[in-house]
């Protein structure tokens, strides 16, 4: 028995030592640490003092008359954790009576957001009760929940004791910020008595007396989350200079099982200042009602979407001052499902000014009770639908206007009125004038920053001017996620401000199995550049995934022209990756003579697993051109040429037919680009190439690689003649290396320069020459390995064939290359190809395979690649 009294002697010796411990961590001159009423007469608090409720759970606390001053409030915050208080017995969780100067924080352990959590309460309870002639009260840093009354309630009954009426009571300096209130019965916050310009009648001792509730002066509600309260989000009255801003409101004015619908927010008799930069979210009923403002005062810079009623409801009632003040002003409004504004006074001057208004339900916006109602409405924005293309992003109810919107620069002026921000407290103007409604737009001033995003698409679909009135040096950002589909219909920019679509915030993926749909489709369009670099973080940042049959990656068509796509991924397609051209149609518009697509620009893209082409570039038929019915009328008709096309750099893997063929392109230059596995699955034998230069092209090919084509690596149909392929490596043909023949559309007299190409391994020729009309120069090619062992084969003795320097084996090992079985086909120091090539500089070959200076030595290197010795 000695011994468990000496253990239990122990245990009660050490917990004010610990306590003592936690009080001195929390800097606290008393703690708390269970449920009941605390006065004076516990502790004797002084100003500047801190009272610490230790961490744990309790069913209430109750504070009474307790006095701190102005400069020194007396403060109460949580110490060693979170404070829980949670009762089912109709208890106030936290009462403040008969006290004044004292602040309420949760702030009293750096881990927990919310020190105290009010997480229940009985029938009709609050959770925090500022009352019996309590003032000067700040509560932060609380989150209150399933609790069966209001979650704050800061106001005195009017009783029979003269002191709580209101001419020998004010509440004042009532500071309510950055709680979290939700899932309450009552209201979330509930600041004085509703009446105001009619007395309240009480009975005392059978005598009837009417008095009026006091006022609050310097009441502030602001940062506070409010959700899912039975009632309002926040009630307020007899509070002539209320500042209530920066609040989220969602989802309030309904209790769970109830078909009672409340309003979002209450500005009940009396009520005055301001209330500004506060979101509200759909609203059970109307978002703001005003029964009886005083005047004087400004609603603005609030966002109010989807309300089930009005967004803002105002009328008079006795104690609001005639000739006075409503300014409704810089609010974005969406989608009521009653007017927008609601207005019934007639003592009143309403001001709207700057207002974004969209999508009433009734199909009224501004709705007085009657035309001796005063209003003065100017420069709002009134639409009866949400254009999404208009704003950043309307799915995150962000409704930002991008640059295009019509609210741009379009407002009045209000910083006379104290407004200089908008409800991101963001700088107004960020033009010449204010934007229209709560946002100030982020890129509002015209001129052109490559950075910004003019524009912001986030839907898959159509757009055109009816939708998106993109021009001259916009930028429009795709939103990164998954679409179905892109098409841009007949916007244009200009040779020196092209229109730019990019990504934005991440990769955006096009995927869809609808036949012949494809992912991203310009039409009519000119001067543009897709470029997926969006992001720095994707590379690709564009990237079609898939496509339904007969889908290609991306199209440029329909007359389109000058254009540039870059850093795109595709595969997966239902035929082309990219096709560029305008087929000839009955329009003949469309016809060479009449139409000519220039300046096209591919390069830095990645294109694998597609059943057609990689890359599908003008028509195939400039010889003969392309037959078509019109009206019953067979008629054949040209195809457009394209000058200026440039295809570089991009890599392709797997494609069904060529990865790169190109047509009617007069001027083509084909760089640098690399092709692996082209023509696995053609759907004709003589659609499985490299690199086919189709009718009517003609320009440079160099600097390719293709490796493993299934048909000829680079072959020509039809070549337009004063032409050079030069630099290539083309290694495992399943046909020939290289094959050119002339059609009816080529250029007699002219000249095919076949030079300074590694051709190894061709299952059949390393080059077929069939012209009969031009003069081939085949010169300085490193030729090994041919199947048939036939290096340059010609149709025939009328074929015209200058041949020099070219190194022609059987046995790759005798060109001494550095490791030709994995793919190195650099020569080595001593090779029979260094120096022993023709200088080709007048050719205008001043460089080699890897853009390395030619000559490095005497004269010109045979094969693609120049020696560069070690430490060269």
């Amino acid at each position: 028995m000695k011994s468990l009294y000496i253990g239990l002697l122990a245990i009660l010796c050490s917990w004010p030592s610990s306590l003592s411990a936690y009080a001195q961590s929390c800097g606290c001159n008393f703690t708390i640490t269970k449920s009941g009423a605390y006065s004076p007469s516990n502790f004797n608090a002084q100003p500047g003092q801190t009272i610490c409720v230790q961490a744990g759970t309790y069913t209430n606390l109750s504070f009474n008359s307790f006095q701190g001053t102005d400069s020194q409030p007396i403060i109460i915050k949580n110490c060693g954790g979170q404070v829980i208080i949670q009762n089912t017995t109709n208890a106030v969780a936290i009462n403040f009576s008969k006290s004044k100067f004292i602040k309420l924080s949760g702030i009293g352990d750096a881990n927990v957001n919310y020190g105290f959590k009010v997480a229940g309460t009985g029938n009709n309870s609050r959770g925090i009760n500022i009352a019996d002639k309590s003032s000067n009260i700040e509560v932060e840093k609380v989150e209150i929940q399933n609790v069966q009354g209001a979650g704050i309630v800061a106001r005195t009954e009017l009783a029979c004791d003269s002191t709580t009426w209101r001419d020998y009571y004010t509440m004042s300096a009532i500071k309510i910020h950055d709680n979290y209130i939700h899932d309450v019965v009552g209201e979330g916050i509930s600041a004085g008595e509703p009446s105001y310009g009619t007395p309240k009648t009480i009975n005392c001792n059978g005598v009837s007396v009417s008095k009026f509730t006091h006022l609050i002066i310097g009441l502030e509600i602001y940062n506070n989350i409010f959700e899912r309260t039975g009632s309002k989000g926040i009630q307020y009255a007899n509070s002539p200079d209320a500042q209530v801003h920066h609040n989220m409101i969602k989802n309030c004015g309904k209790v769970p099982g109830s078909t009672t619908l409340n309003n979002a927010v209450a500005m009940n008799g009396g009520a005055g200042g301001n209330f500004y930069n506060n979101t509200i979210l759909d609203a059970e009923g109307s978002a703001i009602v005003m029964f009886g403002f005083p005047g004087n005062q400004m609603i603005y810079n609030n966002l109010i979407v989807r309300p089930k009623g009005n967004a803002i409801f105002s009328d008079s009632r006795p104690g609001s001052i005639p000739d006075t003040y409503l300014r409704i002003a810089q609010n974005t409004i969406i989608s009521p499902q009653n007017e927008a504004l609601k207005l019934y006074s007639s003592i009143h001057n309403y001001e709207i000014v700057n207002n974004v208004m969209l999508n009433s339900g009734v199909g009224k916006f501004i709705s007085p009770l009657s035309s001796s109602v005063r209003i003065n409405a100017r420069k709002n924005y009134l639409n009866g639908v949400v254009d999404a293309s208009f704003y950043e992003n309307t799915s995150a109810e962000n409704y930002r206007p991008l640059s295009h919107a019509p609210v741009i620069n379009k407002g009045e002026n209000l910083s006379s009125w104290g407004i200089t921000t908008d409800v991101t407290d963001k700088p107004r103007p960020n033009g010449g004038d204010f934007d229209i409604g709560c946002f100030e737009s982020a890129s509002a001033v015209a001129t052109y920053v490559p950075s910004s995003c003019d524009y912001t698409v986030i839907q898959s679909g159509d757009y055109s001017a009816l939708n998106l009135s993109a021009g001259p040096g916009n930028t429009v950002c795709i939103q990164a996620g998954t679409y179905t589909g892109l098409k841009f219909i007949g916007l244009n920019g200009t040779a020196n401000e092209p229109i730019i679509y990019r990504n934005l915030g991440g990769q955006v993926i096009f995927q869809n199995t609808t036949n012949n749909q494809n992912g991203l489709n310009f039409d009519n369009c000119r001067y543009f550049k897709v470029t997926g670099t969006g992001d720095p973080n994707v590379y690709y940042g564009l990237k079609v995934a898939k496509t339904g049959s007969g889908g290609m990656g991306i199209t440029v068509g329909g007359k389109s022209s000058d254009c540039e796509i870059e850093r795109v991924e595709i595969s997966n397609t239902g035929f082309a990756g990219i096709m560029a051209k305008t087929d000839p149609n009955c329009d003949s518009t469309t016809w060479r003579g009449n139409f000519t697509m220039y300046n096209v620009k591919i390069h830095d893209n990645y294109i694998h697993d597609v059943p057609g082409e990689g890359l599908y570039i003008g028509n195939s038929f400039a010889a003969g051109g392309m037959t078509i019915n019109c009206n019953g009328v067979t008629k054949v008709v040209p195809p457009h040429n394209i000058y200026g096309l440039q295809v570089y750099n991009n890599q392709l893997e797997r494609t069904g037919c060529e990865g790169i063929q190109f047509g009617c392109s007069v001027d083509a230059l084909v760089h640098d680009n690399t092709m692996v596995d082209t023509g696995i699955s053609p759907f004709d034998a003589y659609q499985a190439n490299g690199i086919q230069i189709g009718g009517g092209s003609g320009g440079l090919c160099y600097n390719n690689t293709v490796v493993n084509a299934r048909g000829t690596g680079i072959i020509m149909v039809g070549f337009l003649g004063n032409q050079s392929v030069f630099n290539n490596v083309i290694v495992n043909s399943g046909y020939n290396g290289i094959f050119a023949d002339s059609r009816s559309c080529s250029i007699p007299n002219t000249y095919l320069r076949i030079a300074n190409n590694s051709i190894i391994g061709s299952a059949s020729d390393a080059i077929k020459l069939y012209s009969l009309i031009h003069t081939h120069e085949v010169i300085n090619n490193l030729i090994a390995n041919p199947a048939t062992g036939k290096y340059i084969v010609k149709l025939g003795s009328p074929v015209i064939v200058n041949e020099r320097n070219n190194f022609k084996t059987l046995d790759i090992s005798q060109a001494q290359l550095n490791n030709p079985s994995n793919g190195n086909y650099y020569p080595i120091v001593g090779s029979p190809l260094v120096n022993t090539g023709e200088n080709l500089l007048l050719w205008g070959i001043s460089f080699d395979r890897d853009n390395n200076a030619r000559p490095y030595g005497s004269t010109h290197d045979i094969g693609a690649f120049e020696l560069i010795p070690p430490g060269g």
